[in-house]
């Protein structure tokens, strides 16, 4: 698929404290979009991905956030059970 500098594309990371749902790991945006966010200082870190079907992009936000609340979750019981 050719992507021009217009053309809308989706962008998921992987979650990181304060991540509230999937929702919050997706990022629809653009080349133009991109390259003002990466003057602004965005990073590449947290495994970006991009998709250009918005389908993918929220099933893997979806898998991403399950993942990491089952994680965060199996982390708090080691810690009650240390306490």
């Amino acid at each position: 698929m050719r992507i021009a500098h217009d053309t809308r594309f989706w962008i998921v990371r992987d979650p990181a404290q304060g991540t509230t749902g999937p929702e919050s790991l997706l990022v629809e945006t653009s080349l133009r979009d991109v390259e003002l966010q990466f003057k602004g200082g965005m990073t590449c870190g947290r495994d970006a991905m991009l998709y250009t079907d918005r389908t993918e992009a929220e099933q893997d936000a979806r898998e991403r956030f399950e993942a990491w609340e089952a994680y965060q979750g199996a982390l708090r019981a080691t810690r009650e059970r240390r306490a």
